[in-house]
């Protein structure tokens, strides 16, 4: 069995999430600024943690071995 670096895997979602993030609050301030309606009200985002992923595989028909 492959041990998997769950950092390694995970840092280009977790910069993608970060990303997305700037993009829409960007989004958000240029709305206001110009006097517009916004169609984004508020945003959050986070990458799960690795054992949550881990459970959802486990319950799921996917496995990450395949």
């Amino acid at each position: 069995m492959e041990i998997i670096n769950w950092k390694e895997l995970l840092y280009p979602y977790e910069q993608t999430v970060a990303e997305l993030l700037i993009k829409f609050k960007s989004i958000q301030k240029e709305c206001k600024n110009l006097g517009v309606y916004c169609p984004i009200e508020s945003v959050s985002a986070r990458v799960k943690k690795r054992q949550v992923l881990w459970i959802k595989q486990e319950e799921s028909r996917f496995h990450l071995t395949e």
